[in-house]
């Protein structure tokens, strides 16, 4: 069977959550099927991991200044993917990877084979907060995309309560992202580092909020020890902040890491901050899971974009404090350098949690979808 995948971005030539994602089906579907990822990249072609990889158009910076994605680039990409409709036709199945940009509904509606497409966010109340335009194209456009595919596939409950309650979306399967436990190991380390955060650093992951949690918490804890992974266009103003704040003893900056650097690191840390304004799933928290690191998570304004809520439980798999509230971001820090016995409960339920979202038990969630829709 020749299953095709439609995605503007995908690693290895991009890196971050939906981008491992898309690789990890492409490569593991490949194993039985004929798979094709058509995203943008520098090279006409590649064969990766047994899946093909073609070029819909050139790599671009994907994200503005904010951190938001970089909608000129995205409209380049959907020009190209007009001109090769015909190309998309001769698979089986077409999965599009459904981030709203306008007119992925219209590219859906011209296919002719069975059409999914993949979630990882539904905006619908969080739309308030852009303004009439912005808001009004991409619900019309989110809801070209229910009504032209055959399943819609969310990662979360958050995703799938959007899409059947605000979209009124009928033919929804919910299936997490996984991770590769059997390549964590999750024998206890030594914990270097009281807080670790790997992810990207943008405006809207609010990374500067554990740097200000950390300027009141030398207060009460002056030897603290905090790993900072990432890159991104806040970097530059994440690294003078460091300095500024007189935190370079206590906060170290890794920049990017390689897979094997960032598993060290998450098991090298006690405690994973995810102060993000939104999030989609969020693998890095789940694999900080697995490591023994215990979550400690920003609660959005909009229930919808807290796809991390599926697995990180508060006061039972990790703790949640309101989005942009650092004095309880750090109180909740405090909670967990002092009470081991709290501590270690979060730990071990946390590290079994993650242990339920491996691949292997993924993959068969994503073919048992699909061989239903080829069914049907």
């Amino acid at each position: 069977m020749k299953l095709g995948i439609i995605t503007d971005r995908v690693y290895p030539f991009y890196t971050g959550g939906y981008e491992y994602l898309i690789y990890n089906l492409a490569t593991k579907f490949s194993r039985d099927w004929d798979v094709t990822v058509y995203s943008s990249m520098d090279d006409s072609e590649a064969e990766i991991g047994g899946a093909k990889f073609k070029k819909i158009s050139n790599c671009y910076r994907y994200t503005n200044s904010k951190g938001n994605h970089n909608v000129y680039g995205a409209v380049r990409f959907l020009l190209n993917l007009r001109k090769n409709i015909e190309t998309f036709n001769e698979n089986d199945i077409i999965i599009m990877n459904s981030i709203p940009y306008l007119g992925y509904g219209n590219i859906l509606r011209k296919l002719k084979v069975r059409r999914i497409s993949l979630f990882h966010e539904a905006w619908f109340d969080y739309l308030t907060e852009m303004n009439f335009i912005s808001r009004t194209a991409i619900h019309h456009e989110i809801s070209k995309i229910v009504n032209n595919s055959n399943l819609l596939i969310a990662v979360s409950h958050a995703t799938e309560d959007s899409l059947l309650h605000n979209y009124k979306a009928k033919n929804v399967s919910r299936i997490p992202i996984g991770i590769e436990t059997k390549s964590i190991d999750c024998t206890p380390k030594e914990k270097k580092l009281d807080i670790v955060y790997i992810g990207r650093l943008a405006k809207i992951k609010h990374v500067d909020h554990i740097i200000s949690a950390a300027k009141m918490l030398v207060s009460y804890l002056p030897d603290i020890r905090i790993g900072i992974a990432g890159d991104g266009e806040d970097q530059e103003m994440i690294e003078a902040m460091v300095k500024g704040l007189n935190l370079s003893k206590n906060i170290s900056l890794y920049g990017r890491v390689n897979e094997t650097e960032k598993y060290e690191l998450l098991k090298s840390g006690k405690i994973f901050v995810l102060p993000s304004e939104r999030e989609g799933f969020s693998i890095s928290t789940l694999e900080a899971m697995c490591c023994g690191a215990v979550p400690i998570v920003a609660e959005p304004h909009y229930k919808e974009v807290f796809g991390s809520s599926d697995f990180v439980k508060n006061e039972m798999t990790g703790l949640y404090y309101r989005y942009g509230n650092i004095v309880e971001l750090m109180d909740k820090i405090k909670t967990l350098m002092k009470d081991n016995d709290l501590y270690n409960k979060l730990r071990m339920n946390a590290i079994n949690t993650a242990k339920q979202y491996d691949w292997n038990i993924v993959i068969k969630m994503y073919e048992n979808a699909i061989n239903s829709l080829l069914v049907s």
